[in-house]
């Protein structure tokens, strides 16, 4: 099953090691005038079947993360299990 990690324009309490900010407007799909975290300590599954496109305006895309803020999430995901970051690239 996936992994989906949710992403929120509400800041964190205080942010910590598994929140990722994301400065406005920098993917279509996050909200264009707030900062918005991805929220690596709230991971949920979900079937594959209700994976679909983001619907940004009235368009249905598949919009993609690049490599290096994909990797800020998965490192963020990794100090929710315990992980030490230094055994990470």
């Amino acid at each position: 099953m996936p992994l989906v990690i949710p992403f929120s324009t509400t800041p964190p309490g205080a942010e910590q090691p598994f929140h990722v900010r994301f400065e406005p407007a920098i993917y279509p799909f996050l909200h264009q005038h707030l900062p918005s975290w991805a929220k690596c300590n709230m991971i949920n599954t979900v079937s594959c079947q209700r994976l679909d496109r983001v619907r940004i305006g009235k368009n249905y895309l598949s919009p993609r993360i690049n490599d290096e803020d994909l990797s800020r999430i998965y490192k963020a995901m990794l100090t929710v299990f315990g992980q030490r970051l230094d055994k990470v690239r």
